[in-house]
Parts: structure tokens; C-alpha cells; sequence
């Protein structure tokens, strides 16, 4: 029976097969184009394409590896599809042409089709919006999704009926509509602002297509769609809110300032409702506002927006609340209220940002400093006790008095004496 442990022999050549491979796999990544590396993505966008993000900023020798495959007979479809999209993305006045030659030399199968056609409008070919629309029109969701994509590029008005058409049409999906939706809000035709209103007020429709529309709306500064957006402030779904709440924002309506109250009041809405309270001037919801970036579970955006409007209304006391508040949230957020603090230019709070030099990290304390610079102007760095002296929490050191010389008393004497 053969013994089932390697030889010497066997374990020598089992390492020289594993060296050899290893080897041709780091020959293989050295020799790969830019080209390859971003095929090799599997998702085609800046933030999960480190090699897509490098060609932006390198562009020519991953366009023309990129062109190449495009431009290739011999390619697979899938590989094609994908080198154009990227090329879409790269842009440069080169990558137009080769696209749409691929486009018109691979009508099938559709879905490669669909997607060259969506490169290709991503690349501002106005030649591609005929065929486009016959894709919104006819084709299958997949299809239409690239394509309605594309002509939001594209802006182009022959578009706008078809998109009206497929975001009123039932029968089509729900993202389809959707994204109709929003390519209408980025076209920004007027056309569409009637049917976009029907659409975001339709309680029957698809919850993400109210949404893009009242988006849409909200782009396109629609004064039409206040008295719905006042009523979609408080809808179920926070989709639909805060947009509904940005269009109030962007078209400032002096009775939708209860909406306003009830999205300060709202989690999820607070950031918005922020924005349309700066927007609409109305200071006397600065006491709301500061209350509301006292909220334990306030988003990160959500309480961006908030501090800003809190810097914006300045409402009474603004600075001393947020100081107390400091005590009570993460270092993140301990930075955040103390960059609001600096810029709200209430000096009376310096004396009691002063102890956080010392009891504070280092991380923050720089931030304290931040603050106590912005609001006295004085440039003093951490140095606590020149702070201290500069907010009267003591008294600045006084130097000694150089020694007097004594006179002896028989000097004195002789001194005083005529």
C-alpha cells in the first residue's frame, strides 16, 4: 500500500508549484492596465473603485485601455458594457465617439444595448435621446432605469413626455416611476411640475416616487406644491417629509410655520424643518431650534443643521446652553457645539470654557481654544493660565520689587545729620 504521507521529494516539488504561482500571480497584477483594475471592480463608482477614483485624476491610460476593449470585436458583451460605463464616468471629448459605435454595433443583446445608450447620454451624445426614449417607452425595467439615468444627464426637453408618461403610468414599477421622478426634478421643465404635484399627493403611489417628486418639486422651487407640502410634513415615511420640508425651505411661506414646528419636533425631520426655519428668517423659533440640538438622538446631518440655524437665529442664552450641553455628548459632538460656540460671539461664556482646557483631551481642548480665540480675538493657545488671567479668574502674577539696600542706623543718623 502506497505510504499516504509526501515524500521529501513530493513536499520539494508541492513548494516549487506554490513558488511558480505565486510568482505568475505577481507578474499578473504588475502587468495589469489601469484598465483591468477597474474592470475588476465589482461596483463602478468613485467611492468603491479606488482604480476608477485614480483614473479621474490619471485619466489617459486607463480611457484608452477602456477604448480599446470598447472598441474591440472580440470583447464580451459584459466586458464591453462595462468599459463603457466606466468610460462615462472618466468623460474626456474621446471616449464619445468610440461609445456610441460600440452602441450602434451591439443592438443585442438589449440589455448591453440599454447600457451602451446609457454611457453613451452620460457623455452629453445628444444622439442617444431618440433611442433613449424609445427605451423608456418600450423597454424592460431594467432598460428604462439606464436610460431615464441617462437623460437626467442629458436634460434633453424631448424627453419630458415620455418621463411624464412612465412616472403616471401604474402599471410600471415602482423605481421606475421613481426614477422618472427625479429625472423630471433634474430637467426642471415646467411641464412637469402639474403632474409632479398629482403624483407626490396620490396616496395610491409607490412611497419612493412621492418622495422623488416632491424632491423634484422642491429643485424646481415649485410654488404650486406649498399647500402639498405643508400636508406631506407629516406624512408616515421621513422620505417624503423632508423633502417636503426642503421645498418649504425653497419657497419661504409664511403660514407653513406650523410644519415647520412639528418638523423641529420630529426625529428625522429636524435637519429640514432646521433649514426652513433659517430660510424663512423665523427667529422666534430660535428657542425651539436650541432646544431641539439639545436631542439625545439627533443624526449626525440632522445636527449639523440644527447648530447652524442655532449660529443663524441666535436665540437668547444660545451660547450658555450649548456650554452645559457639553458635559453630556461624545467627543464628536463636545467638537461640533464648540465650534457653534465660537461663532455665536458670546463672550459672556469664556470664563467657563476656560476649566475645559485642562479637564478636557487634547483632541478637544483644541477646540476650546478654537472657541475661546473666535470669540476674544486673542491668539493664547492652550496656555491655561494666560486664559485665566484674560477671563479674571485670577490675578496676574506680580513681579518681586528689586531688594532697597538698609542703612545702618549710624548712617542714618550720620545722613540726617546738618
Amino acid at each position: 500500500m502506497r505510504d499516504l504521507h509526501p515524500t521529501f521529494c513530493d513536499f520539494t516539488m508541492l513548494l516549487a508549484g506554490l513558488a511558480a504561482f505565486t510568482a505568475l500571480s505577481q507578474a499578473a497584477v504588475a502587468n495589469a492596465s489601469p484598465a483591468d483594475d477597474i474592470l475588476a471592480c465589482e461596483a463602478l463608482s468613485i467611492g468603491h473603485c479606488p482604480a476608477l477614483l485614480a483614473a479621474t485624476k490619471q485619466a489617459e491610460p486607463a480611457r484608452s485601455g477602456l477604448i480599446a476593449i470598447v472598441s474591440s470585436a472580440q470583447t464580451a458583451d459584459e466586458k464591453v458594457g462595462k468599459a463603457a460605463m466606466a468610460l462615462s464616468l472618466i468623460g474626456g471629448d474621446s471616449v464619445r465617439e468610440p461609445i456610441w459605435l460600440a452602441a450602434q454595433a451591439h443592438r443585442q443583446p438589449a440589455s448591453l444595448y440599454a447600457q451602451l445608450l446609457a454611457a453613451a447620454g452620460r457623455t452629453g451624445d445628444d444622439r442617444a435621446v431618440a433611442p433613449l426614449v424609445e427605451l423608456v417607452n418600450d423597454g424592460d425595467t431594467r432598460a428604462r432605469l439606464l436610460a431615464i439615468g441617462a437623460l437626467s444627464v442629458l436634460k434633453a426637453p424631448e424627453s419630458v413626455a415620455a418621463l411624464i408618461a412612465t412616472m403616471g403610468n401604474k402599471e410600471r414599477h415602482g423605481r421606475v416611476r421613481a426614477a422618472a421622478a427625479r429625472a423630471l426634478g433634474m430637467i426642471g421643465d415646467l411641464r412637469a411640475e402639474a403632474p409632479l404635484v398629482e403624483v407626490a399627493g396620490a396616496a395610491d403611489i409607490y412611497t419612493p416616487a412621492r418622495s422623488r417628486a416632491m424632491a423634484a418639486l422642491a429643485r424646481m422651487k415649485s410654488a404650486a406644491a406649498i399647500p402639498v407640502a405643508t400636508q406631506l410634513v407629516d406624512h408616515p415615511a421621513r422620505s417624503v417629509g423632508r423633502p417636503a420640508l426642503a421645498l418649504l425651505a425653497a419657497v419661504p411661506t409664511p403660514w407653513a410655520r406650523p410644519a415647520i414646528r412639528f418638523g423641529l419636533a420630529t426625529p428625522g425631520l429636524r435637519g429640514e424643518a432646521a433649514k426652513a426655519a433659517v430660510a424663512m428668517g423665523l427667529s422666534d423659533l430660535g428657542p425651539i431650534v436650541l432646544a431641539t440640538a439639545g436631542a439625545d438622538d439627533l443624526a449626525p446631518d440632522e445636527q449639523t443643521w440644527v447648530l447652524d440655524a442655532v449660529i443663524k437665529l441666535k436665540p437668547v442664552g444660545a451660547a450658555a446652553t450649548l456650554v452645559k450641553r457639553l458635559t453630556h455628548v461624545g467627543v464628536a459632538q463636545r467638537i461640533d457645539l464648540l465650534k457653534t460656540i465660537g461663532r455665536l460671539g458670546d463672550r459672556t461664556v469664556v470664563p467657563t470654557l476656560v476649566p475645559l482646557l485642562r479637564s478636557e483631551p487634547r483632541d478637544v481642548a483644541n477646540y476650546v481654544v478654537y472657541a475661546l480665540e473666535t470669540l476674544t480675538d486673542k491668539q493664547l493657545g492652550l496656555d491655561e493660565t494666560a486664559w485665566r488671567v484674560h477671563a479674571g479668574l485670577e490675578k496676574p502674577a506680580v513681579a518681586p520689587h528689586p531688594p532697597r539696600a538698609v542703612l545702618s542706623l549710624k548712617r542714618a543718623k550720620a545722613k540726617a545729620a546738618p
